[in-house]
């Protein structure tokens, strides 16, 4: 996962060195193009997991446990008011086909299902994180990912004969990551006169070594369809999923010490920051959040099951009806 991450990231970092002096207000406006432009995606990333094959696994005692691994892809376009604003684009040759498909956004998680008693419906529920005792063995690319979350479905049809089973669901996921990266960028300045309302070049914020810190999360919730027939050892199955991501938001900055070159002080350029609303920085360094509007998910999935006795492995493959973004996860259980 971490080398997933890290292709994420090396769109802003590894390219180039960031211009000498960014102004903070055009900063701001990237991060924000940025958030707009992913909220889709998110959405996306937090409906990973509980990616099952068929549509209803049947009344308890009927149950399984899993894990499930997989991605979304965050289109181009999302990430280009950023690019643009660090002076990175055009991309390197070697970054050439995330302009074609996006960038990955990974998602991980342990999933497990039961079915349900006297009505046909089954309850899912997933949770994933990255465990503290792994992050020291990440190296210069700190990560931090959380998910959780669960649905319920209802079988209109049961596969029975040649009825193939039909299923309704509604379920709620929990985004929550972020990556912090050392040591691809020297130090950099960032000018925020604006904030003062003086002249360009009267403020600025000098960091020394910089990491780049970046920060997601999202609350989604989603309605889907999903039709499935059991063939032999296979189950394939399509669905229709409609993600509506209630709250989304987006943060990054820069952590170093910071210094202050211009008339007054930081603790003057902090108090300018919170009367603005903003986040204000301080001297490790500063935060920029952008809050992404609610926005829709609207996916085409489908797959297949190869069931090997009690086991069960998932392959299953999405498209983003709204931004032409393709997602997939693989899903290995045990289901009885």
């Amino acid at each position: 996962m971490n080398r997933w991450i890290l292709a994420i990231f090396v769109l802003v970092l590894a390219a180039a060195v960031l211009p000498a002096q960014v102004d903070f207000v055009a900063l701001e406006g990237a991060f924000q193009g940025f958030a707009d432009a992913a909220v889709g995606s998110l959405a996306s990333t937090a409906t990973s997991g509980l990616a099952w094959s068929p549509a209803h696994i049947g009344q308890f005692p009927h149950l399984g446990l899993g894990l499930t691994v997989g991605a979304a892809m965050m289109p181009y376009e999302a990430v280009k008011p950023v690019l643009d604003i660090l002076g990175v684009t055009p991309l390197p040759p070697e970054l050439d086909f995330i302009q074609t498909y996006g960038v990955p956004l990974p998602a991980a998680a342990i999933d497990a299902r039961i079915g349900g008693f006297v009505l046909p419906f089954d309850i899912g529920l997933k949770i994933g994180f990255i465990p503290d005792k792994v992050k020291p063995m990440m190296g210069a690319v700190q990560a931090d990912y959380f998910i959780a979350g669960g649905d319920l479905r209802y079988a209109i049809l049961q596969d029975k004969g040649m009825v193939p089973g039909l299923s309704v669901g509604v379920g709620y996921s929990y985004l929550k990551g972020g990556v912090q990266v050392a040591g691809l960028i020297a130090s950099q300045t960032v000018d925020v006169s604006d904030i003062m309302g003086d002249p360009p070049g009267t403020h600025l914020l000098n960091f020394s070594d910089p990491d780049i810190d970046f920060t997601w999360e999202s609350h989604v919730v989603e309605a889907k369809v999903q039709l499935s027939k059991n063939l032999l050892i296979f189950t394939p199955h399509v669905g229709f999923g409609a993600a509506y991501a209630m709250k989304s938001s987006v943060g990054g900055g820069l952590l170093s010490a910071v210094t202050y070159t211009g008339p007054g002080s930081l603790a003057a350029v902090q108090a300018a920051f919170e009367a603005a609303g903003k986040t204000a920085p301080t001297d490790q360094g500063m935060t920029i959040a952008a809050d992404a509007p609610a926005g829709w998910a609207l996916r085409l999935f489908g797959g297949t099951s190869i069931n090997l006795w009690v086991l069960r492995i998932d392959l299953d493959a999405n498209w983003n009806v709204l931004t032409g973004a393709y997602g997939g996860n693989v899903n290995l259980r045990f289901e009885l």
